[in-house]
């Protein structure tokens, strides 16, 4: 049958394990049975005059959830973990309804003006007994977590449970306030000229409205992790709660009692004694991603009762001090649920945000990032504030490892090295990602020589680092690009161009090295290409580069070269007179 799963067969050794209360043999036998006592109760109750069909269906009724109530007590003492929860409590909760529905049974009538065989005490027992131990069991089913934005912080989830079960509740008490606040606009006069108990049960009658709203909002936005469990459990309660309150609305407008009303109390502890025994085999749950269409209903459902009564309200003479109270009520559910959906659409900004400047794997800034933190640092270097250095890093010989150790080895190098990098630097400093084991610092603090920055950096990647059980000792090449304040327009793509230059200078002469690549006139270029060559810039104290080069011939100071030039004297297809290669920025 569509919606069960098959439990574990049994040997006629074996003892019964405790997450499979029984087996597809059984499964359909009780189905069948079940089906064929409801249609039997059914039918007799139609073929029985008014008096009898009441008394046989009331009967019935309190058999039936005699039977939910035993069904659930002995499949929660063999389940475990969360699926015992809401099985023990339903089965509390039919064992608490046999008694009413017994002594509804001695009712002659429905009718008239009077509930005979209820009382004012009975409507409470339901009311404060009951009803809530029904809501916990169903905020208790097992579901299954929303998963986070792809990209997001670990362990974020679009939700807490504590804060989704919130939202539940305030969906379901702004829904459920706004249908009753409209029935006591449109039927409170009939009812109030009734005994002052049809009140307490209209009253009642919208609380089980409540778990209806409930059940449809947790098979919407909640993801139960068993469908097929749930679909049992939705159709036993809508069955049950819904019969309940087409009986208490025959009472209030005195309509004629049909016995097919009462279906719904045999037909709904059934179902639910289904649910209960199905199997509950142990399972990790499932992230699921809540449809946008979904979502967009979600936010817009509780508001649109509220559009109705907006409507209603103020073609009514006279509303009352109840109903103005429950519209206070209303408002304020309204307004705490607008505020915990503003604080979700803050916190998922927040997180997309991440999800698009930052690498999944290290957590470290991206290049999309790193652009926007160069193009503020050039921003105030133009307003003479401070020079900009940009340190570009590439692990050598990062392939072998790769090859040697495999790609979680590599993964583990590139997080390893991520979180040395930002030990290095300052907080304030941005420590990117830009490739597959290319790194990027923008280095903002004035008061240290951006090359003892970088050799502090190559120095402390060359540690060696536990990767699949071995020591490996890991070298990385690196290149400094620094511009000083005031030195002339310059764009973040032509500063990445120049570190790129300088960390594959650095690689081709001497693996494990720095190379700086420093903004200077042509008047300076052709005494500065030696490795003696000192820094021009403030706070560099004169340090001597492992290499240092000039400006390409020909270019200008932004980079550029005049009349289609390629730096070096290169040619367009990328060689030289002397045949040797240009070093090129990678995009």
């Amino acid at each position: 049958m569509a919606g069960f799963e098959t439990a574990r067969a049994l040997g006629p050794d074996a003892s019964p394990q405790p997450d499979a209360p029984w087996n597809p043999t059984v499964a359909r036998r009780l189905v069948v049975t079940f089906l064929l006592a409801a249609l039997a109760a059914l039918g007799a109750a139609m073929a029985l005059p008014q008096q009898e069909a009441t008394l046989l269906a009331r009967v019935c009724a309190g058999l039936a959830c005699l039977v939910a109530a035993v069904v659930g007590a002995w499949s929660g003492w063999r389940c475990h973990g969360p699926e015992r929860g809401w099985r023990l409590l339903l089965a509390l909760c039919f064992a608490a309804e046999v008694p009413p529905n017994l002594a509804l049974a001695r009712a002659p009538s429905l009718t008239g003006g009077v509930i005979p065989g209820v009382s004012t005490e009975t409507a409470l027992y339901l009311a404060l007994l009951v009803v809530p131990v029904k809501l916990a069991a169903l905020l208790m089913i097992p579901t299954r977590p929303l998963a986070a934005p792809d990209g997001a912080p670990p362990g974020s989830g679009l939700l807490s449970d504590r804060r989704w079960r919130l939202v539940v509740v305030l969906d379901s008490l702004l829904v459920v306030g706004a249908v009753l606040l409209l029935v006591w606009i449109w039927f409170g006069p009939a009812a109030s000229a009734q005994t002052p108990l049809f009140a307490l049960m209209g009253s009642l009658g919208g609380v089980k409205l409540a778990m209806l709203v409930l059940v449809l909002l947790l098979a919407s936005f909640r993801q139960p992790r068993r469908p097929g469990t749930f679909a049992f459990i939705a159709a036993g309660f809508i069955a049950y709660e819904l019969s309940s309150v087409l009986l208490t609305a025959s009472v209030v407008h005195g309509w004629s009692h049909l016995p097919i009303l009462t279906a719904g109390l045999v037909a709904g502890p059934l179902l639910i004694s289904l649910a209960c025994l199905t199997p509950a085999e142990g399972e990790e749950p499932r992230p699921t991603t809540l449809r946008p269409g979904v979502l967009w209903l979600h936010t817009a459902l509780p508001y649109l009762p509220l559009a109705v009564i907006a409507v209603v309200l103020p073609t009514q003479s006279h509303s009352g001090v109840g109903k103005h109270f429950l519209i206070a009520l209303l408002l304020a559910a309204a307004l705490v649920r607008l505020l915990v959906s503003l604080a979700d659409n803050s916190q998922l900004l927040a997180r997309v945000r991440y999800a698009a400047l930052h690498d999944p794997l290290t957590g470290l800034a991206n290049r999309t990032l790193l652009t926007e933190g160069l193009t503020r640092a050039l921003a105030r270097r133009g307003r003479g504030h401070r020079p900009v250095a940009l340190l570009f890093c590439d692990l050598d010989d990062f392939k072998k490892i790769n090859d040697s150790l495999g790609h979680s080895a590599g993964d583990q190098l590139l997080r390893t090295t991520a979180d040395r990098l930002t030990s290095t630097v300052p907080a304030s400093d941005i420590v990117a990602r830009i490739g597959g084991d290319e790194f990027a610092m923008l280095l903002t603090d004035e008061a240290e020589n951006p090359e003892a920055v970088a050799r502090r950096v190559v120095a402390t990647i060359r540690e060696p680092v536990s990767l699949s059980g071995t020591r490996r000792a890991v070298h990385a090449s690196a290149g400094l690009a620094v511009v000083a304040p005031g030195s002339g327009p310059i764009t973040p793509d032509i500063l990445m161009h120049r570190a790129d230059l300088a960390m594959y200078a650095a690689k081709r002469s001497n693996k494990g090295d720095v190379a700086v690549y420093p903004l200077q006139s042509r008047a300076a270029a052709p005494g500065a290409a030696g490795a003696g060559a000192t820094s021009r810039f403030p706070g560099t104290g004169g340090v001597p580069s492992a290499g240092r080069f000039p400006e390409p011939d020909g270019a200008h100071p932004d980079g550029t070269c005049p009349d289609g030039a390629h730096p070096d004297g290169a040619h367009p297809d990328g060689t030289r007179p002397d045949g040797a290669a240009v070093i090129r920025a990678r995009s």
